[in-house]
């Protein structure tokens, strides 16, 4: 068996090349694949991999750099990608886990060096810590740009968020914290993710399980045996789940517990999931790890009805609302049954929607909906289809418009209580051509304050 290390940085860390490489073909070692953090450690690596044959290496500028980076800088590496031994654009993207550089500068030289990828048909290798709102928005807002494919390495985002960036196209590789038998991130999404989709590497010469000293590519097929056992150990463990997992999640990224109940004012607002059939442009998830001081981006899975109610308790408040970072009706059954439970406690239900229901569920929904919910505000945002796909960049952009006019008529006709509404940054002109819609419908128009 040979192995492909695809991603180690050379460039001035004091290897013996010659004496190393020998080493590392010895070692079965195959291919290694030399990443750029930097312009000028991306051409010596360019210099290095022309010696040596199964050599190759990525070019970019790493985001704790991208603050010099300058339009000499992106020419530099525009010539780099003609090289015949460049495979890649990176090592590029984010990193928030310190103050700087500021996060807008980072997203700007990510977003320059994706265009370059897209430009020279290469894939990207891309680095992400501590920033999975940001980073996963701008790979589905320029998913154009990835045609060519592109690697979490070191992947950190958790085995809930894993699909996320596989249905854009994305690959993953996993570090040596994913041999560790702490329940660490990573280690939790390496068992889940799919054999054809993933890989396991070491960043020499700085990642563990080889703490405390030099990591080499030539040591990275001893640790392959241990990350296969590390996920089978992981499969053992997710199927007799119990109360030790809560004791776990508070290890979990950041030590922070996924929020799927939270309260603002008088009311419960229940986070059900993160999936969504809208990417609008306006949405208060966009950028943000966290809203009013809640978590919502939900790491270790979606909540079973179960933990909802746990969460929610005797259900002290006025109402319970059905809204978080992703669209409710995604989760038809598990809302509808915490519905019943809410009712128990004689409280009242309502659901913030954007009218998809119907579409994602490929049936009408209204009918289930009767007895179930008290309120349904339906998200208007635009008083025509165009606008609308333009505002909210729908998945379904040839029909979301008219099906969520015929989801709102849907649950007007079964009787149910239910009203678009607007937010009040959209213009007077905007908002009454809004209210003709929703006159047309049959249903009352609300504005609300615009939030974020």
């Amino acid at each position: 068996m040979s192995f492909l290390d695809v991603h180690a940085h050379f460039a001035e860390e004091g290897y013996d090349i010659p004496a190393e490489w020998q080493k590392i073909g010895a070692a079965g070692v195959a291919r290694v694949i030399l990443a750029g953090d930097t312009l000028a450690h991306s051409r010596m690596h360019r210099d290095l991999s022309a010696q040596y044959e199964g050599m190759y290496f990525t070019a970019g500028v790493h985001p704790s750099e991208a603050a010099a980076f300058d339009e000499g800088t992106l020419a530099g590496i525009e010539e780099l990608l003609s090289s015949p031994k460049c495979v890649a654009v990176g090592e590029v993207g984010l990193d928030y886990h310190w103050d700087v550089p500021d996060k807008r500068v980072q997203q700007a030289v990510f977003s320059r060096q994706l265009e370059l990828a897209h430009k020279y048909r290469l894939p990207v290798q891309i680095h992400s810590r501590d920033c999975f709102a940001d980073m996963f928005a701008m790979l589905r807002e320029r998913r154009e740009l990835l045609s060519d494919g592109f690697l979490m390495h070191c992947y950190s985002h958790g085995a809930a968020n894993l699909d996320a960036f596989a249905a854009l196209g994305g690959y993953f590789s996993f570090g040596g914290v994913a041999c560790f038998k702490m329940p660490e991130t990573s280690g939790r999404a390496c068992a889940p993710a799919p054999r054809s989709a993933s890989s396991r590497r070491r960043t020499a010469p700085i990642s563990p399980p080889c703490a405390g000293r030099r990591t080499r590519p030539r040591t990275f097929p001893s640790s392959s045996p241990a990350s296969h056992s590390c996920g089978e150990r992981r499969r053992r463990r997710s199927r007799r789940r119990s109360c030790k997992t809560q004791k776990h999640s508070l290890q979990s990224w950041d030590k922070i517990m996924d929020t799927y109940v939270y309260r603002i004012g008088k009311n419960l607002y229940v986070n059900l999931t993160n999936r969504c059939s809208n990417r609008c442009t306006f949405c208060v998830r966009n950028g943000k790890d966290t809203f009013e001081g809640y978590h919502l981006w939900l790491k270790d899975g979606e909540p079973s009805a179960r933990q909802v109610e746990e969460a929610l308790g005797s259900c002290d408040c006025d109402e319970v609302v059905f809204c978080g970072f992703g669209e409710p009706t995604y989760r038809l059954a598990t809302m509808l049954e915490v519905c019943d439970y809410v009712h128990l406690l004689g409280k009242k239900t309502r659901l913030n929607t954007n009218g998809h229901g119907s579409i994602i569920n490929e049936r009408d929904i209204a009918p289930e909906l009767v007895g179930k919910l008290d309120g349904i505000n339906i998200s208007l945002n635009a008083s025509n289809a165009k606008l609308y796909e333009k505002l909210c960049r729908p998945l379904y952009p040839d029909m979301a418009f008219d099906s969520m006019l015929f989801f709102a008529q849907a649950c007007r006709e079964n009787g149910l209580n239910c009203w678009f509404s607007v937010v009040d940054c959209i213009g007077e002109p905007e908002v009454e051509a809004c209210r003709a819609v929703a006159e047309r419908v049959g249903i009352p128009l609300r504005v609300r304050p615009m939030i974020g």
